[in-house]
């Protein structure tokens, strides 16, 4: 037992030292780039706008599209990456090695999802600090970053899962998944919104982000709910843990084909 867990431990090790390398290329660092610069573009078009209409809101939306889109990169192709290398026979033959693998992807992943993230949130509020200053940029950088980073976990979790299943089409899967569940299912007021993981976090950053006289109005209960923290918390966190232990589930006892069905 001891031996496996030592072997599963080298395994997530090498992985994650190899997708690191391996993501050490022009064309993420470009794709970094993008994504990291689109939010400030934003927020200083709006700080340039007559009158300087209010950017938190902008922000906190931007760094959130952000974080969905570098997961559609980065989590989604634990396994279609595998099969289209032609690795997946190693993996398969080696103990623990597909769980090591999905691991050390995971890890990966999240990891490049929360720099480029935190990156694109910091420097928009450092647009917003220098053009449009309020004395409250410290405040909402650690509420949107708090909330960026659980997200980050979050879709990583979900899109692995998402890959797993629909390995072959597992970017289309994605970005339907994103479109039925964080789009619309997440505007609907009421449980349902546990199901996701933008309905908890917008909620969360408005609990952060508004006065505990706004909190405790009768309008915004109607609007939001109750103001219930731990309850948002523990939802995304069960919905995070119960789609990477599916992931795990499926990629240790499903059989993909390795070559082309004629």
């Amino acid at each position: 037992m001891a031996n496996r867990i030592e072997m599963l431990k080298h395994g997530i090790r090498a992985t994650i030292r190899y997708e690191i390398a391996r993501s050490l290329n022009l064309g993420r660092g470009a794709a970094f780039l993008v994504l990291a610069l689109f939010p400030p573009a934003i927020t200083a078009i709006i700080c340039r706008l007559p009158g300087a209409p209010p950017t938190m809101i902008p922000i906190g939306v931007t760094s959130l599209v952000v974080c969905v889109l570098a997961n559609l990169v980065w989590s989604t192709s634990a396994v279609s990456g595998e099969l289209e290398g032609k690795t997946w026979a190693y993996l398969a033959a080696r103990p623990g090695g597909r769980i090591a693998s999905m691991i050390g992807k995971y890890i990966v992943s999240v990891g490049w999802t929360a720099l480029v993230t935190l990156s694109a949130l910091t420097i928009s509020i450092a647009v917003q600090a220098l053009l449009v200053p309020t004395g409250d940029e410290l405040r909402l950088w650690l509420i949107f970053a708090s909330c960026g980073l659980i997200a980050c976990f979050a879709y990583a979790s979900i899109y692995t899962l998402l890959g797993t299943i629909f390995h072959r089409r597992a970017m289309v899967a994605a970005v339907v998944h994103t479109g039925v569940f964080e789009l619309m299912i997440g505007w609907i007021p009421g449980i349902i919104q546990y199901a996701t993981v933008r309905g908890p976090l917008v909620h969360l950053a408005v609990i952060g982000l508004v006065d505990k006289e706004v909190l405790e109005d009768p309008n915004f209960t109607l609007v939001f709910g109750e103001p219930n923290v731990i309850g948002h918390l523990i939802s995304v966190v069960c919905l995070t843990i119960v789609a990477l232990l599916a992931s795990l589930w499926l990629i240790r006892t499903r059989e993909y084909a390795t070559t082309q069905e004629v």
